[in-house]
């Protein structure tokens, strides 16, 4: 059994709705439910500039929202990146994004919000990994960004 990506569908989208709700939620404790998801029904609207995808062995193990962010120095962002529960710290999340990276060369950029305690520690290992180019950091009071490159 292989590790994949694949689009998620709009019959995956009430399942992927609950998942991202929780991951919501505990990246940005104590927000509105109503107001964790403004842009989720965007995904399934605008196809050639939001790209859902499930990843997994055999059934999903997580989920990546990637965008065309519409500026001319970037490609794409991955705008939500997230390993199901179960399958944390088992090395998933950073066995997949070489796969993403495959279906989407170019300039990217990802931001993290400080509230995102495991995000901020996963992302920095993880590119190094993926053996990303041209990496670049910066910090603000609420977020951390990284922007780089993949072939």
């Amino acid at each position: 059994m292989d590790l994949s990506i694949w689009p998620a569908t709009v019959h995956d989208k009430p399942t992927l709705a609950r998942a991202y709700a929780d991951y919501m939620a505990e990246i940005v404790p104590g927000q509105n439910p109503a107001n964790s998801a403004p842009y989720f029904n965007d995904y399934w609207q605008e196809p050639t500039r939001r790209f859902p995808y499930l990843f997994g062995y055999d059934t999903p193990a997580g989920f990546a929202f990637v965008r065309d962010p519409e500026e001319p120095d970037l490609d794409f962002e991955m705008a939500e990146f997230c390993v199901y529960p179960g399958h944390r710290r088992t090395g998933l999340g950073t066995r997949v994004l070489p796969l993403i990276f495959d279906v989407h060369p170019g300039r990217w950029e990802l931001c993290i919000l400080r509230t995102n305690v495991a995000g901020l520690a996963f992302w920095p290992p993880a590119l190094t990994k993926a053996r990303v180019r041209d990496l670049r950091m910066r910090e603000d009071e609420t977020s951390r960004d990284y922007r780089f490159s993949v072939p």
